[in-house]
């Protein structure tokens, strides 16, 4: 029976290589600029930075900032008041409930302002941020949905097409003054001076609030986005006005005029724009798809996109700046360092017939796992690297080692695939050895090769003559054998549930149990430079292992990470994390026991894997291919 799975897999593989030019190629790498000239290192702590996570009960509806506290609201009501006077180890220090729960919060002196509370406004003395307590309500009968402050004076728009004034002069007893009507599912309200802004569906509205008493329509214009949500997307600044329009993107509306405001310019190439604010010079967008963008809008008529950082979550709400910070509330609440608002070591892909699992280098060449292939990458310009060919190796590989002329690919149900790559344009499948479990992870020191079979521990196998591997030992362990490393005569293995476990493997025929350390969480991907190991545990994060004694390894350090931590590599002083959808974290290892992040990386696809040759990075970002960055500078 023929198996039409494989069979598209290898049309469409074959139809890739038809579609790359013919290259003058060399084996000799000596040849032509090595990929370490070409790729300049940079230092990850000049650009946007992840700073710290604080976990929330439930996802966030809104964000305020007063001094050093953040209030949270919930979506089923719960507010949250989180301590950022050391914004990277901010934390949860107080809970309220907020009867009715709500949409959209403001600050204004000791008071925090809560709209879209049952059908009103609701006010809580924050005096003391530790014991908020609510001290006034006032009923509007329509449900609120967004809040914005100015003096003694609060401005509320509702679903009910209405903008609603309050005179706040005595917060314990808020008055309505004034209203106005005839908006169009209003969803966000600001205020800069005489004026006041309505976002709505398809269009932003321009008020005269000179008088709250008789706040008077001057004008409107439309948007050609949608506006996402209840008061997140809508910023004033000096003369302008700065929409968050969904998939239209980032709208700059000129407000010189007001009766006459318009659309003068437009920055498309953010996602789904949502979340919006804005610090001095600088817009802050964050998109559905939970990615940060800066802004640069010193000249509002050319905004130009300088950097980006991303958030394990399943979309963005709101996000605030101020103190050289940013914070992003989603399902938790997400710190960025913002005092350099650019990326550095940006990444651009190249690519490949299936989504890149894997990846190792050797030479000017890059070999990288994705499906049922093996394809070979030409880095000689690692700024434009080309597919060269590949080998179809099994139903699905896992990881890939290269050795000398071999690489050795963990084949999942397939085994060890070795791949002789002497020649790197025409790769050949020579040998297979089947192993007891699924194939997952394959570390090579000396003459034997050291594979990590899932549920059956690990399968040692000699490749003294790669085209005839044979099975030489065994190691049984407890758990799942996620990832191995071989280092100095011992077995580094990422086994899941059951930590770190070390193994010594100075007779190879006869390896043995050394030591073991259970983790915080799962562990998943391990890699080891001198007397350390670096552990990656899923959501826990990059733990640090002192490993001087393998008996008796101890945590010396903890990493939190933004994502579930999926691949690590290091060198003598940097670790770079792989964290999925939010890229590379790049921690400094120098001194290990206080290492700490220094910067991130962001990539265009799903990160998986990373290799470090010189001043490169070689990532295996999923549905982006092989994609390549700049490595951290050793300083």
């Amino acid at each position: 029976m023929i198996d039409l799975a494989n069979a598209r897999r290898r049309i469409r593989f074959l139809k890739a290589l038809l579609l790359i030019p013919a290259l003058g190629l060399s084996c000799d790498s000596s040849t032509g600029p090595s990929m370490t000239d070409v790729r300049s290192c940079v230092d990850y702590a000049d650009g946007l930075r992840w700073l710290a996570a604080v976990p929330l009960s439930d996802r966030a509806r809104d964000i305020a900032m007063s001094g050093n506290y953040l209030f949270v609201l919930e979506l089923e009501g719960l507010l949250q008041v989180i301590d950022v006077s050391l914004p990277e180890d901010a934390g949860i220090v107080a809970t309220a409930d907020v009867p009715g729960g709500g949409r959209a919060l403001a600050v204004s002196g000791s008071y925090l302002y809560v709209a879209g509370s049952a059908t009103g406004l609701r006010v809580v003395d924050i005096s003391d941020p530790l014991a908020p307590e609510g001290v006034a309500y006032v009923e509007l009968f329509a449900t609120t949905v967004d809040v914005a402050i100015a003096g003694d004076t609060a401005y509320l728009i509702s679903d009910e097409a209405s903008f609603t004034v309050l005179d706040i002069s005595t917060p314990t007893d808020p008055r309505t003054v004034s209203s106005l009507s005839g908006f169009s599912s209003p969803n966000a309200v600001e205020v800069a001076g005489d004026l006041a802004c309505v976002a709505a569906d398809g269009a932003l509205f321009v008020i005269d609030i000179h008088d709250p008493s008789g706040p008077l329509l001057l004008g409107s214009v439309d948007l050609p986005g949608f506006i996402w949500g209840s008061g997140h997307d809508l910023a004033l600044a000096g003369e302008y006005a700065f929409v968050a329009d969904d998939e239209a993107g980032l709208q700059v509306i000129d407000l010189s005029s007001p009766a006459e405001a318009q659309i003068v310019a437009n920055l498309r190439d953010i996602g789904g724009a949502q979340g919006l604010t804005v610090d001095t010079t600088y817009a802050y967008d964050l998109n559905r798809d939970c990615e940060l963008s800066a802004i640069d809008i010193s000249d509002p008529l050319s905004p130009v996109r300088t950097g980006q950082v991303s958030f394990p979550c399943r979309g963005g709400y709101d996000v605030i700046a101020a103190e050289g910070h940013a914070y992003v509330a989603a399902e938790d609440v997400f710190v960025v360092d913002i005092t350099h608002p650019t990326s550095v070591g940006v990444a651009t892909g190249t690519y490949a017939p299936d989504a890149a699992e894997a990846v190792d280098v050797a030479g000017e060449f890059a070999y990288v796992v994705n499906g049922s292939h093996l394809a070979v990458i030409d880095l000689t310009n690692p700024e434009n690297p080309h597919l060269v060919n590949g080998a179809y190796t099994s139903e699905v590989a896992e990881d890939v080692t290269v050795s000398g002329d071999i690489a050795y690919v963990a084949g999942g149900i397939g085994g060890l695939q070795v791949v002789d790559i002497s020649l790197p344009a025409h790769p050949q499948l020579v040998a297979t050895a089947s192993t007891p479990g699924l194939a997952v992870s394959v570390a090579v020191s000396d003459s034997f090769a050291y594979v990590a079979t899932y549920v059956e521990g690990i399968t040692v196998i000699d490749v003294s003559d790669p085209r005839t591997p044979q099975i030489c030992a065994s190691l049984a362990i407890d758990g799942l054998v996620r990832d191995v490393v071989a280092a100095d005569d011992h077995l580094y293995l990422a086994c899941d549930d059951d930590g770190m476990v070390i193994a010594d493997i100075s007779d190879p025929y006869a390896p043995t149990l050394r030591g073991e350390l259970l983790s915080p969480a799962p562990a998943v991907a391990v890699d080891v430079t001198g007397s350390h190991a670096f552990v990656g545990c899923g959501e826990a994060g990059l733990v640090v292992v002192n490993v001087s004694d393998p008996a008796q390894p101890f945590v010396a350090a903890t990493l939190p990470t933004p994502g579930w931590v999926a691949n690590i590599k290091v060198t003598d002083r940097h670790a770079y994390a792989v964290v999925g959808t939010c890229g590379l974290r790049i921690a400094d290892i120098s001194d290990a026991p206080a290492s700490r992040w220094i910067g991130n990386l962001d990539t265009p696809g799903t990160a998986q894997a990373v290799v470090v040759r010189g001043s490169t990075l070689l990532i295996a970002d999923g549905e982006a291919g092989l994609v390549v960055g700049s490595a951290q500078c050793p300083y």
